[in-house]
């Protein structure tokens, strides 16, 4: 669970800078198999993903639970199926775009799931138009957003990471 919670925030921005990057990375580090993506239609492709994964996600959410899990599943194989024929996006954007989506149906906490996907975005807006340093500063954002944002129970998110609290710690992992 803990994973998927860093998988919810990183996957899609990490995809973004790799891919931003592919010329520069080592073969064994390419996550863009097509020449023709530049890194402003990888980024306008992560976007759409985005957007269209929220839509779906809450239009799923809104069909009766009988015809939710099939309609999705159906409806998802043949949007994701036109998006690549229409160039909107490219079979690697709709991968990584679909780990972000499982691991967020994973988060127990739908508003926890929400404040993530506040976060990816800013993440994935920002390493759009300033790439890596981006990357960096909405990291320390996200980091710093955490940190100082005080829970209902009055400690902040990190909480027994920061301050640190050994004991609590051991009792939340263990």
């Amino acid at each position: 669970r803990f994973l998927c919670i860093l998988a919810n925030l990183f996957v899609m921005p990490v995809f973004l800078l790799l891919g931003i990057y592919a010329n520069r990375l080592p073969a064994s580090l390419q996550v863009i198999t097509t020449e023709a993506v530049t890194p402003l239609k990888l980024f306008i492709y992560v976007l759409i993903i985005e957007v269209f994964l929220d839509i779906f996600k809450y239009s799923s959410a809104n069909a009766s639970s009988g015809l939710s899990s099939s309609l999705g599943l159906i409806g998802g194989l043949i949007i994701g199926d036109v998006a690549i024929k229409l160039k909107w996006a490219t079979t690697e954007v709709l991968f990584y775009g679909a780990t972000t989506m499982l691991a967020t149906l994973s988060i127990s906490s739908q508003e926890f799931a929400q404040a993530l996907r506040l976060y990816r975005y800013l993440l994935v807006i920002l390493t759009g138009i300033f790439y890596l340093p981006g990357f960096l500063i909405g990291c320390a954002l996200v980091i710093i957003s955490i940190a100082t944002t005080p829970s209902i129970a009055g400690k902040n998110y990190l909480w027994p990471l920061y301050p640190f609290n050994w004991k609590a710690l051991k009792t939340i992992l263990f």
